[in-house]
């Protein structure tokens, strides 16, 4: 429909300013943008000056005196309650409003906002709306004649008509409006979000969030957060161990790439515990549980690599003759009373042969009551229609969540890693890196 609409508080200088004689910020903008429908915004003590009358007055005169036809004006009139230095109560009501003046607005149609009349709060509530998104407009700003604060001049009986007839805008092009770049403040909003998707391990949210800003922004983390969503997703792990070893914030000094992988793993899974997604937290315990006691039993000199081949499929499998020639057999026919077959590398096999290795108690113990719980737990979110909650967990194996990779950073004691508690701070510490460079 091609409309030009302005919403306008009206302030102390609207309609002209009673000293300087100049367009108020309000009447300028018509002056520049000639917009036909005008919706005023006016307080109860601009009601008691008449500045809504004197604006329309004014504005029919601007319109007549560039020969263009009168625009539709409409005045909001505040009651007494409103409290103008309130900035909570302003934006309610102007959002209310503006979306029932844009409410028929097709693509062709334009909402002007004027953000230099009325109170402070008025004003920064309508710039907000703009920034945060709430409603789409140009936001239009207006220099003040003198180059800096206007002085206020309320008189009651102020000559109107001699304002208008001196007034030097109506002889000289000096335009003082400027749209303002409020996008700016969006950025500023989408950062302050993409922080906190970091703070939450959603990287590859915060990827997508930051891909669409400008590259002046996001040049210095863009590439860090690309690496944190791969590393969040175990994808690229050989590139992403490289590039976290270059920019100092790698896990070990000197890491075996495989070594690294499995405690990568375990961040992972503990990522998954802080964002409650149990059910992803129980389809990937089970292979770092095998892969936590293999370590183990590789502490003991019993490397099950030896031991073991893939199928076709990849898929690792025991092989008797392998561990008959390892001089093996008879101990791991002891740990099943119909001895022990070929089949695929399990944890419980593992388990039973720490528990026959070791001397360590306390570790006989983890090993045990980690292999308990994932006998209990491993078929729940795979084979059962069940929602995964923390109290099902608990409820089938007495432990919560968070106690059971409690006993997964325990084993990782055992495992010859050289793992310390602050290690498992990894990802929070890559978290404050990239936060550094935004």
């Amino acid at each position: 429909m091609n409309r030009v609409v302005l919403f306008s508080g009206v302030g102390g200088t609207d309609p002209m300013h009673e000293s300087n004689k100049q367009d108020g910020s309000m009447l300028h903008i018509c002056r520049y943008y000639h917009p036909n429908e005008i919706y005023l915004y006016v307080t109860a003590q601009m009601q008691d000056l008449k500045r809504d009358e004197l604006c329309k007055k004014y504005i029919f005169k601007l319109y007549e005196q560039k020969q263009l036809e009168a625009p539709r004006i409409n005045c909001f009139l505040a009651d007494d309650n409103v409290k103008v230095e309130e900035f909570d109560e302003f934006y309610q009501i102007f959002f209310r409003h503006i979306k029932n003046i844009t409410s028929d607005f097709d693509d062709t149609d334009t909402l002007l906002i004027n953000i230099s009349s009325g109170t402070p709060a008025m004003k920064s509530a309508l710039l907000i709306l703009v920034a945060i998104g709430a409603v789409t407009a140009k936001v239009i700003q207006v220099k003040t004649p003198v180059g800096g604060i206007n002085q206020h001049i309320h008189t009651p009986d102020a000559d109107f008509e001699k304002i208008w007839a001196d007034n030097p805008d109506n002889l000289k092009v000096d335009n003082r409006c400027k749209e303002i770049d409020y996008k700016g403040f969006i950025e500023l909003e989408q950062e302050a979000q993409i922080k906190n998707e970091i703070m939450q391990y959603d990287y590859v949210v915060a990827y997508s969030m930051a891909s669409s800003l400008p590259g002046y922004l996001t040049d210095a983390y863009l590439d860090l957060l690309a690496l944190a969503a791969d590393r969040y997703q175990l994808k690229n792990m050989e590139s992403v161990i490289e590039r976290l070893d270059k920019i100092g914030i790698s896990v070990f000094s000197n890491p075996k790439q495989s070594d690294h992988l499995i405690f990568e793993y375990a961040l992972n899974l503990q990522s998954k515990v802080k964002h409650k997604e149990y059910a992803d937290f129980l389809r990937a315990v089970t292979p770092l549980i095998a892969d936590l006691f293999e370590l183990i039993l590789l502490q003991m000199g019993i490397d099950i690599n030896r031991l073991t081949y893939c199928d076709k499929n990849n898929i690792r499998k025991w092989d008797l003759n392998k561990i008959r020639e390892s001089g093996l057999l008879e101990e791991f026919d002891k740990l099943y009373p119909d001895k022990f077959k070929e089949g695929p590398v399990l944890s419980d096999p593992l388990a039973k042969l720490i528990a026959k290795k070791t001397s360590d108690k306390k570790l006989k113990k983890l090993v045990g009551k980690i292999r308990n719980i994932e006998s209990q737990v491993r078929n729940l979110a795979a084979h059962e229609i069940v929602s995964v909650t923390e109290d099902e967990i608990y409820r089938r194996t007495h432990y919560h969540v968070e106690d059971i990779m409690q006993m997964i950073r325990e084993c990782f004691s055992y495992s010859g890693l050289e793992v310390s508690e602050d290690s498992w701070s990894a990802y929070d510490r890559m978290n404050e890196y990239i936060i550094g460079k935004m």
